[in-house]
């Protein structure tokens, strides 16, 4: 095998090195070149012509340069872990809000937490459609539907999908512009 277990390329030893004036036998030019054949087939090639195989870990070693995530399917980088890239939407509507998040959710999953602006105060019931994967309601207190006045716009709001419709997390939103520790400790 050209690699041994700690990754390390070992080339076949049998006949190897080839000494000056001697015949190279079949034999162990085969076997050399089989051995690089399986190094450069293990390999993995920068440009993407192969994919992993199996876990790779990196020995307390980090991925650098690592782009911006576009797609669920696709790894974050740190920036946007720390800025809760792709939970803040875009919202329009008063009672049915539509909503959009970058990269675009492909499906709702429960846990998934999301924070809008209203851009209306609401006037009853409210129903939130985002990413176009189907209108979904807005509850407070698990079961109760929102009563006119309860988004304000203007005001930031925090959601989470429970497997069936979504929970709005505090009993208020906090009006854009204002710190969210002024808003919890006076109640705003």
């Amino acid at each position: 095998m050209s690699y041994n277990g700690s990754g390390t390329f070992v080339i076949n030893s049998t006949g190897q090195p080839v000494v000056t004036n001697t015949v190279i036998s079949s034999a162990a030019f085969n076997a050399l070149t089989a051995d690089l054949a399986t190094g450069l087939t293990t390999a993995l090639t920068k440009d993407g012509q192969t994919t992993p195989t199996a876990n790779i870990p990196m020995g307390t070693f980090k991925l650098t340069g690592l782009g911006v995530g576009s797609a669920a399917t696709d790894s974050a980088n740190i920036s946007q872990v720390q800025s809760s890239f792709g939970s803040f939407l875009t919202a329009a509507g008063t009672d049915t809000i539509t909503a959009s998040v970058s990269p675009s959710l492909s499906a709702y999953a429960v846990g998934q937490t999301f924070k809008f602006i209203a851009a209306a105060t609401n006037t009853g019931a409210v129903t939130i459609n985002i990413s176009a994967l189907g209108a979904k309601s807005i509850l407070k207190n698990g079961a109760t539907a929102l009563s006119a006045g309860e988004l304000v716009s203007g005001s930031m709001y925090q959601i989470v999908y429970d497997g069936t419709q979504f929970q709005l997390i505090g009993a208020g939103g906090v009006t854009a512009g204002k710190s969210i520790a002024f808003s919890i400790i006076f109640g705003l």
